[in-house]
């Protein structure tokens, strides 16, 4: 199905409910829509964050009108939510449309019960974390688990509304029920207590505290919590009872210094990369740290690629890419914005595609890197590259267009650690099998190394063990002690989740090859 083409405001249908849906007609835009509805094209994408792509919509889609608001969608089951600063008691409040997609997102959708990952069995899990009655083989529509999402969010909205006891903003009760359906109704007592105190910039750090399971810290934990502190703020709103630190001031839409942006309501990584001037790929290249580009919440920093300190260096010279070379990382060796390195090396079709041997224009500096040595750029290799993706799963890489698209997410070892390979220039071809990519690496000279020798960056094989392949790439190397860093089957065994392993690099029949 198309994009649907422009079309006059004027001759748009009312929505179905004022204030409330409105179903897409051919000819369509989006923000033809909101002119005619009489609302901001960055209300009307913040009421909808389904929508993945703002420029393609579809006759029959049903869009959440913002009831001329400029700021979030309503809360859902009420007619308006909290004005930004604005407090209200915690007992009357519902988690908005807005929550409810950031948890789904979160959790993440399997169509197919898995088992628990510390057991391997009971509770089995299914669609957004749902886990009330569910047996081995079960499978489930994605209709399905969003009703059954919102059935569980009524024990964590209930635990928030009976325990909090100060104001609170919408974003501030939809990140506590957040994080109340992760960890529990009594999982953050510490946190539970500062706010009830009405310290509400303490409380907000004490998310970082939960990111623990099974004893470790999980870097998934760790992306989520930072998300829903975001979320939070630190502020109190407007009648709470203390008087914490002051919000940043509103941006004015222009880089900070230093090349970062604080969102703001309303916002999108599209919008942004508009006002910034920069490419949305470049914007998204610049936040790896984003576990989904089409979420983005209030109060996270976005980094901006080159920034506004960058001073121009004068004209000339060259340089010579290398193994493990990434356009981002020349053009931060050498004191340039990525667009700028871009821009003077427009024969570079793809600037995550670069290979050894290849000459590049440098605007300005010399023919060396400016921290001297052989010239390799450091912390580019496969390893570090796949680090950027710690804890996001394989469907949300398949459609932020990391990995390949189409490829069985429950068997995407092979797509992971070849795209890795490509983005640090070290191959320029792509595989989804893991005997083609032993055999395409071994005919451009990798070769065994022992796992005492074994670098980050080196790719680990795996054929036939317990009748299965699998390749990930080597994180660390301590003393023979090597982990690994890939696409594998666990948490969810059909969704696979970019994680460490210390355990399989020593399974017998495995082996490690290495550059040549």
């Amino acid at each position: 199905m198309t994009a649907v083409s422009a079309v006059r405001a004027s001759s748009l249908p009312a929505a179905d409910n004022a204030g409330t849906t409105y179903t897409i007609h051919h000819g369509d835009t989006l923000s033809g829509i909101a002119k005619h509805l009489g609302v901001s094209l960055s209300a009307l994408e913040a009421a909808n964050p389904q929508i993945a792509n703002p420029d393609r919509i579809y006759p029959g889609d049903r869009l959440n009108v913002p009831g001329g608001s400029s700021d979030a969608a309503p809360a859902s089951g009420s007619t308006t939510a909290p004005a930004p600063g604005k407090g209200s008691p915690a007992s009357g409040m519902t988690i908005s449309e807005n929550g409810v997609k950031m948890i789904e997102g979160f959790e993440g959708f399997s169509a197919k019960a898995y088992p628990d990952p510390g057991t391997g069995g009971a509770p089995w899990t299914i669609g957004y974390g749902h886990t009330g009655g569910v047996k081995p083989g079960e499978t489930i529509s994605q209709a399905t688990a969003e009703q059954y999402l919102k059935q569980d969010l009524n024990t964590a909205q209930n635990a928030v509304r009976q325990n909090v006891h100060v104001p609170l903003t919408q974003n501030q009760f939809d990140a506590l029920v957040s994080l109340t359906y992760n960890v529990g109704p009594n999982g953050y007592p510490s946190l539970l207590a500062m706010l009830n105190r009405g310290d509400y910039a303490g409380a907000q750090k004490q998310f970082g505290d939960y990111v623990h399971a099974g004893g470790k810290v999980l870097p998934g934990l760790v992306n989520r919590r930072a998300k829903e502190a975001a979320l939070f703020g630190s502020s109190a709103p407007a009648g709470g009872s203390s008087t914490p630190s002051q919000p940043s001031p509103p941006s004015t839409g222009k880089p900070a210094a230093g090349g970062s942006y604080t969102v703001q309501p309303g916002d999108t990584l599209s919008g942004i990369a508009k006002r910034q001037g920069v490419s949305l790929s470049a914007l998204e290249a610049a936040n790896p740290q984003l576990g989904n580009f089409n979420y983005i919440y209030p109060g996270e920093q976005i980094h901006l690629p080159g920034g506004t300190n960058a001073s121009p260096a004068p004209k000339g010279g060259s340089y010579t890419v290398r193994a493990g070379d990434t356009m981002s990382g020349i053009a931060s060796s050498h004191g340039l914005s990525l667009a700028a390195l871009r821009a003077a090396n427009p024969q570079i079709g793809n600037p995550n595609l670069i290979f050894p041997g290849q000459t590049l224009h440098i605007p300005g500096g010399s023919t060396s890197p400016a921290q001297g040595g052989s010239g390799a750029v450091k912390g580019t290799n496969a390893a570090d590259k796949a680090k950027q993706y710690l804890g996001r799963y394989e469907s949300d890489l398949e459609r932020a267009g990391v990995t390949q698209r189409g490829v069985d997410t429950g068997e995407s070892c092979a797509n992971f650690v070849s795209t890795m390979l490509k983005q640090s220039g070290q191959i320029n071809w792509h595989t989804n099998l893991v005997s083609d990519l032993n055999s395409k690496l071994r005919a451009q000279g990798w070769h065994p190394v022992s796992l005492k020798d074994a670098k980050p960056g080196d790719v680990w094989i795996c054929n036939g063990a317990h009748g299965e392949s699998h390749t990930e790439i080597v994180a660390s190397n301590v003393n023979g002690k090597v982990t690994l860093i890939g696409s594998n089957n666990h948490p969810r065994p059909n969704d696979q989740q970019i994680n460490y392993d210390p355990y399989s690099a020593s399974i017998s029949g495995s082996f490690i090859l290495a550059p040549p």
